[in-house]
């Protein structure tokens, strides 16, 4: 039985984290998000199975080392997992860092069961969500030797439509599997103009409550490398190119800033929405 997206916010969130969670499952439902936990942890979110270990001990010494209060553990059908409120959602790679660095030698597995974007790591490791993709990308490329072992791996993965999202990968690595992906299965209709970042609620949810920043997911990436070059996150075709003051985030090519001068988004960053007061491009 398949319940509304209202109904989902009110069974996994309190009320007054309603436009949070809202974009949190529409995350789950149509990127590379976290499970909601409900079921008495309103508010939180599944973010890994965890394996090897003694799950209560490990969530102890993983909120002291990574600075948190809500990480806890779940078992579920004998498997072990982790979850996080969302107000600490800045801390998940700190969470995912501290059991990898723990002294317990446990595996760690970001749990996306509906993008299927999942890659182990083993005890130290440094995680990353660059790395993540690349990982992904490198697994699924290597078992994949032709263009009908690509299409029959998707269909048993169970056709996840996150895959053929550029918007929902950080790297160009990841952007270019998505356009290879939709080639091969014959869907070109994800366009830009459709990804979720571009609604305006969407928008200021993630901002207010400090998640999900663009397609970037930036707070993921403590402690990684990132060894492809940054693409726009307007248009995902053309490296950045340009830098905003005072945030000094930098997003956007040239081409794009330009054509956002003529919109209401001329004097505001893309990426935090803070006030503007100087472009500088290459």
């Amino acid at each position: 039985m398949f319940c509304t997206l209202d109904e989902a916010v009110r069974d996994h969130y309190a009320p007054e984290d309603a436009q949070v969670g809202k974009a949190l499952i529409f995350e789950q439902d149509l990127g590379f998000g976290f499970q909601a936990h409900g079921a008495g942890a309103q508010g939180h979110l599944v973010i890994a199975a965890i394996g090897d270990t003694d799950e209560r001990a490990l969530t102890a010494r993983v909120n002291a080392s990574a600075g948190t209060r809500t990480v806890s553990p779940l078992n579920f059908l004998g498997r072990s997992f982790l979850t996080i409120h969302h107000h600490e959602w800045e801390k998940i790679p700190q969470v995912f860092q501290a059991v990898l660095d723990d002294a317990e030698k446990t595996w760690l597995r970001p749990f996306i069961p509906v993008g299927k974007l999942e890659y182990t790591f083993k005890h130290g490791e440094r995680f990353s969500w660059t790395e993540l993709e690349h990982r992904f990308v490198t697994w699924i490329e290597a078992e994949c030797s032709d263009e009908k072992t690509f299409q029959v791996m998707y269909r048993i993965t169970g056709q996840p439509k996150a895959w053929l999202r550029p918007w929902n990968w950080h790297t160009v690595r990841g952007q270019q599997f998505a356009r290879k992906l939709q080639r091969l299965v014959g869907d070109m209709s994800p366009k830009v103009e459709h990804s979720r970042h571009r609604i305006p609620w969407f928008r200021e949810a993630c901002s207010e409550h400090n998640i999900l920043h663009g397609c970037t997911w930036s707070s993921y990436e403590a402690g990684g490398y990132n060894p492809f070059p940054p693409i726009c996150v307007v248009c995902l075709e053309s490296p950045v190119d340009t830098l905003v003051l005072p945030c000094m985030h930098s997003v956007v090519c040239k081409t794009c800033s330009e054509k956002l001068a003529n919109t209401p988004d001329a004097h505001v960053c893309v990426r935090c929405r803070k006030p503007l007061t100087e472009v500088m491009s290459e």
